[in-house]
């Protein structure tokens, strides 16, 4: 009972993490993964950033809540990506039923290093922000491409698959 009120300070002193992680393990086909999600806080206006590692490939998307994004003819929608000081200007591929966007290699590769280094990053998207907390990133990463993850593509190579 005496340590009732130092428990109670300490849980009451930690903010929430955004930042989930799970481990989806071999399903039989030879295929399983890992990801990392920061889920969104306002579902209006907030985007929710993913990272899906399946091998050695980590891929990234940016998901709405609340209506669907506009494109151009390529299916292509321009994003801004704020990491302290810098904007970066980039377009991402949109997915069908418009509320889905794939991030670039170059773009995933660069905010998984400003997170790790303890730096928040701030995206927008046509009227959706959010700015993703770098804290309590690092360990959940170090789990995240730690995992043994692979993929049957990695088995069999020699067959192709259209997606």
């Amino acid at each position: 009972m005496r340590y009732l009120g130092v428990i109670l300070l300490l849980c009451s002193c930690t903010s929430p993490s955004y930042w989930s992680y799970d481990f989806t393990p071999d399903d039989g086909l030879g295929a399983c993964s890992s990801r990392i999600v920061y889920t969104v806080q306002d579902s209006y206006s907030g985007l929710e950033l993913e990272f899906l590692r399946v091998g050695e490939k980590i891929f990234s998307y940016l998901k709405i809540h609340s209506g669907t994004l506009k494109c151009t003819d390529e299916k292509r929608v321009k994003i801004n990506v704020r990491i302290k000081n810098q904007i970066i200007e980039d377009d991402a591929h949109l997915h069908l039923g418009g509320q889905k966007l794939s991030l670039r290699k170059d773009l995933t590769s660069l905010i998984l290093f400003s997170l790790q280094d303890g730096t928040d990053v701030t995206i927008q998207v046509e009227g959706f922000e959010t700015t993703f907390e770098s804290r309590s990133f690092l360990p959940l990463y170090k789990r995240f491409i730690q995992e043994e993850a692979f993929h049957w593509k990695d088995l069999f190579p020699q067959i192709e698959v259209p997606f």
